[in-house]
């Protein structure tokens, strides 16, 4: 507390004199979070007119004190897709996970699940595909029925699966019917 205060000290004088911007530095900030004041350092990292690699690294060196840096984990693990890491981290920290932790694992699985539900609605043949592969008798052709036209990746995908699990698929979407046998669509690649 007494070295808190007296950065305090130190520091009144150079903001009152306007100077501030000429005498920040990450000692500044790594200071005031050493001495469990992460709200001033915070304060100080705003203020300075341009950020880079040092005094990035005074800030997350001074928010990691504080248990800060685990929330700016869990924002980058969630953002990335890595949900199994993301949970693992936050159930084995090393204090109590708070609110905004919380928060961003909740915020980065509600986007996970958007982002599924999103690309299961745009290719559904895929999954219509899959579904028929495990449930209709080896050999019989699948028939699939799509409101849309069929989009490069799934038209692609589809002529794969046919020539791997040797099966005719046909697809019929907004445009025509797609007949995929051996790797091969009746569209010839044109639709």
């Amino acid at each position: 507390m007494v070295a808190l205060e007296e950065g305090w000290c130190a520091h009144e004088p150079i903001i009152q004199s306007g100077l501030e911007q000429m005498f920040l530095c990450p000692i500044a900030w790594l200071t005031y979070a050493k001495c469990g004041s992460i709200e001033d350092a915070r304060r100080v990292f705003n203020k300075m007119p341009s950020q880079n690699v040092v005094t990035w690294n005074a800030i997350l060196g001074g928010c990691a004190m504080h248990g800060c840096d685990y929330t700016c984990m869990v924002d980058l693990l969630g953002c990335a897709g890595h949900l199994q890491e993301l949970e693992n981290m936050v159930m084995e920290m090393h204090c109590e996970p708070d609110v905004a932790a919380w928060m961003a694992l909740l915020g980065a699985c509600k986007i996970y699940e958007e982002e599924k539900v999103f690309h299961l609605c745009h290719h559904s043949e895929k999954l219509a595909i899959a579904f028929g592969l495990i449930y209709m008798a080896p050999g019989t052709p699948l028939w699939i029925r799509k409101n849309l036209w069929i989009c490069e990746d799934c038209h692609t995908s589809t002529k794969f699966i046919s020539e791997i699990v040797g099966r005719t698929i046909i697809v019929k979407d907004a445009n025509c019917f797609h007949h995929f046998e051996d790797g091969v669509c009746s569209c010839m690649d044109y639709w």
